[in-house]
C-alpha cells in the first residue's frame, strides 16, 4: 500500500527514529531505503541484530506506531492518479485487494484516513507469514478472492514485490515512486506513476500477456 496508494515514507522514516532514538538506537537512510517493503519485525531483526528480541520489537513498534499516527494523522491522501483508477476498477465489478507488508491495524488506519475502505473487498496483511519476495501474501489474496493466482493483477512499487507477484503466477505493473525502472527487472510494466494509465489501458495491456505459468 505504502508508495502505491499512499506516501507514508517520509512519516515511517522519522517515526522509526523517533521510536530507536529511545533506546540509543538509528535508522540510517540507505538502510531504511534498502529495507522498505519488508517487514517490521524483519526490518529490527536485520538492524538491532543480536540486540533483537520479540519483546524489544514489540516495544520498538508501540512507539513507533504512536509516532506514526501523531504526525500523520490529517495529512494522508491517496497519491495521484490512484481514485479514478479504484473508481474504474470498482465500476467494472473488479474485485481489489490490498496486499501488503504491513500490520493489519496499520492498513485500516491508512484506509480510514484516506477514506479508501470502500473500495477494497478484502485486505491481507504479511505479518504473520513469510515476507516479500515470498508469494505468501499474494497467494492468501487469491485464496480469499477465490480466483486462480494467474487471473490476478499485482501493482508495486519496489522489485521484492513484483518477485513475490511472479513467484506466485501473477503479473506485475510497477510505479517509479520507490525505485527506479532499472531497480525494477522483476516488472512485467514499469510506468511512472499511476496518473500516466487509465483501467482501460491496463486491462487491455493484462489481456494481451501470456498466461503466467503456474509454479
Amino acid at each position: 500500500m505504502d508508495g502505491v496508494l499512499v506516501d507514508t515514507r517520509e512519516f515511517h522514516f522519522d517515526s522509526w527514529n523517533t521510536a530507536l532514538a529511545a533506546y540509543g538506537e538509528a535508522m540510517p537512510r540507505d538502510f531504511f531505503e534498502a529495507t522498505f517493503a519488508r517487514r517490521s519485525k524483519e526490518i529490527l531483526q536485520k538492524l538491532l541484530q543480536a540486540r533483537y528480541s520479540e519483546s524489544f520489537a514489540e516495544e520498538i513498534l508501540e512507539r513507533k506506531g504512536k509516532r506514526f499516527r501523531a504526525i500523520s494523522h490529517g495529512k494522508l491522501a491517496f497519491m495521484t492518479g490512484v481514485t479514478p483508477l479504484l473508481h474504474a476498477f470498482q465500476a467494472r465489478h473488479i474485485p481489489q485487494v490490498i496486499a501488503s507488508s504491513a500490520a493489519k491495524k496499520d492498513l485500516d488506519y491508512l484506509l480510514d484516513e484516506v477514506q479508501g475502505h470502500t473500495y477494497f473487498d478484502h485486505i491481507v496483511s504479511a505479518a504473520t507469514m513469510q515476507g516479500k519476495p515470498a508469494p505468501d501474501v499474494f497467494q492468501e489474496a487469491a485464496r480469499v478472492l477465490g480466483v486462480e493466482p494467474h487471473r490476478c493483477l499485482v501493482i508495486e512499487d519496489m522489485n521484492d514485490g513484483a518477485q513475490a507477484a511472479h513467484a506466485a503466477s501473477m503479473l506485475c505493473i510497477a510505479v517509479q515512486t520507490s525505485q527506479t525502472v532499472a531497480e525494477l527487472p522483476a516488472a512485467d510494466w514499469v510506468i511512472n506513476r499511476l496518473s500516466d494509465v487509465d483501467a482501460d489501458r491496463i486491462l487491455d495491456w493484462a489481456e494481451q500477456q501470456p498466461t503466467r505459468k503456474v509454479l
